[in-house]
């Protein structure tokens, strides 16, 4: 990746902070001028969309986690993950997080890091890691999900891949970006791919 922050001098002042949330005041100089913007500053994060063949149907199936977001009013189905810790890898926070909300336990190493991506540049400063990871359909053990301290209320599922897709692409189910993306990298991982960009 090309970085050219050297080019501008920047400096943040924090405005608020929320937990692991930060509002600064993100002043930007260069050659050409100055210019200062709120930014919302997020510690980096990801998700991990684990997928395994049904050894009855032969279909692929994928788990995610099912939550009603306050956000946006609704419940949502999205790939298990969360917030990066001090010194953790990209691949140790998707295992980690991925036994936190469904209690598949896997090896950093088994997780394939697909995506790596930014969300809304123009007003945050945060970037989400995308893994996608084979897993025996053994390793599920419980439908409940969630971590009780932080009152999370979700539910594992376990979806046919063929009909997430299907489902996605007439706008019948709810997912987040993230998760969606991942679809499309499990659909070529299995060669399912039915987009292509």
């Amino acid at each position: 990746m090309d970085d050219q922050s050297s080019k501008y001098s920047i400096k943040d002042k924090i405005v608020s902070k929320i937990r692991r949330m930060k509002v600064v005041l993100r002043t930007v100089s260069d050659s050409a001028g100055k210019i200062t913007i709120a930014v919302i500053k997020l510690p980096p994060g990801g998700t991990v969309l684990p997928y395994f063949k049904d050894p009855i149907s032969g279909d692929w199936k994928i788990v995610v986690v099912k939550q009603f977001r306050p956000a946006v009013k609704n419940e949502t189905f999205e790939a298990p993950g969360g917030m990066v810790d001090a010194g953790e890898t990209a691949i140790e926070a998707l295992s980690r997080e991925l036994e936190e909300e469904t209690g598949i336990k896997i090896e950093p190493q088994s997780i394939q890091i697909v995506l790596y991506e930014h969300v809304s540049p123009s007003a945050l400063d945060y970037c989400q890691f995308g893994g996608i990871a084979k897993i025996s359909p053994k390793m599920i053990k419980r439908k409940k999900a969630g971590k009780k301290e932080e009152g999370e209320q979700t539910k594992i599922e376990i979806l046919n891949l063929v009909d997430i897709l299907k489902k996605r692409d007439v706008c019948a189910i709810r997912l987040d970006l993230l998760t969606s993306r991942l679809l499309d990298e499990v659909a070529k991982a299995t060669d399912l791919l039915v987009k292509k960009y």
